[in-house]
């Protein structure tokens, strides 16, 4: 009785762990990424409205500081981008490669031989793993469409500074 007790605890424990480091660390790393560039993107949302909402008449100084601060929140982007990019990409493998055993063990397994718990995983790893690839990369996206729409901004307030 002991022994299937003790067995039954290994197995659930292993289960466990195997289950945790398939899903839930990836899936917790895709959050942290996906927040993080999202909060980022929000970031440059906000300095972007701030440089819509600069009034006339320009000085030449805020003009400047406008465009030191974007050089400095520029080089926050490519430090974000070379911080994340390697995890992304480990995730990216690590992601697609579990979809693609759980398509296979779907696909080559006979029907009476999958059961419930399996089909639901496989069903669960499926819908999950696009999607949390899908989200980090529209959340890195924003960064580079916001990114776009502030030199626009200081372009447009460099020309009124000129004319």
């Amino acid at each position: 009785m002991e022994d299937g007790i003790l067995g039954d605890s290994i197995r659930f424990c292993v289960n466990q762990l195997v289950f945790a480091h398939q899903y839930v660390f990836p899936c917790t790393v895709a959050t942290m990424c996906g927040v993080l560039f999202k909060e980022f993107s929000v970031f440059l949302q906000r300095f972007h409205e701030h440089l819509q909402d600069q009034c006339l008449p320009l000085s030449r100084n805020t003009v400047i500081s406008a465009m030191k601060l974007y050089s400095s929140l520029y080089e926050l982007a490519h430090e974000l981008r070379n911080a994340t990019s390697l995890i992304c990409f480990v995730l990216l493998s690590c992601q697609l490669s579990i979809m693609y055993c759980s398509i296979a063990v779907f696909v080559l397994a006979k029907t009476e031989n999958i059961s419930i718990p399996q089909i639901c995983e496989n069903c669960l790893v499926i819908a999950l793993v696009p999607a949390s690839i899908l989200v980090i990369v529209s959340c890195a996206s924003k960064i580079g469409l916001q990114h776009q729409k502030i030199e626009i901004s200081l372009s447009l307030l460099r020309s009124k500074l000129n004319l």
